[in-house]
């Protein structure tokens, strides 16, 4: 049983909100590590956004049809962990022709039993080189972990591959 790749929509009362990806269990349609690109939205947003997922949205949500239709309330929605990847286009003068890039990792932490708070746990400057990154493999599985990953504790990000996609995008 391993983890799937998710870009799912979700439906709230105050309207729609699309992750630009996440991660969870096979078989889920639900994720627990979401991930959001910021080239048009502000860091400030992003944090927003961050806290929004991992605290968990104060209405019931339905997950479109495409994947499963059934309710999640707080108690049952799983974003443990929010990666926010805050992109800047470079600025003159063009000789300096660096695109800004700041990664931030956001985590739930349990309160009162139920309820989530958010906090930033990790914060690196992509913009001249990006260091190693990896997602613990609690966060996509909480305590149940298959056994197939034997003593692995997580797994690692091909962050050069990141950065490269991000920088060619400015080309």
């Amino acid at each position: 049983m391993g983890f799937t790749f998710l870009h799912p929509d979700f439906y709230f009362e105050s309207g729609k909100k699309q992750l630009d990806l996440g991660v969870g269990r096979a078989g889920s349609s639900c994720p627990t590590v979401a991930l959001e690109v910021g080239n048009s939205k502000s860091l400030a947003q992003l944090k927003i956004d961050a806290k929004f997922w991992l605290e968990g949205p104060p209405q019931v949500c339905q997950l479109l049809p495409s994947f499963c239709r059934h309710h999640l309330t707080r108690t049952h929605f799983q974003v443990r962990l929010f990666i926010i990847v805050l992109i800047e286009a470079p600025t003159p003068p063009l000789d300096q022709n660096i695109a800004k890039i700041i990664i931030q990792l956001w985590r739930a932490a349990g309160v009162d039993g139920q309820r989530h708070s958010a906090s930033m746990v990790w914060e690196d400057d992509w913009s001249h080189a990006a260091s190693p990154l990896y997602i613990l493999l609690s966060d996509i599985f909480g305590d149940l972990v298959p056994k197939e990953y034997g003593e692995n504790d997580r797994v690692s990000v091909n962050t050069q591959g990141w950065r490269l996609g991000i920088l060619q995008g400015f080309e």
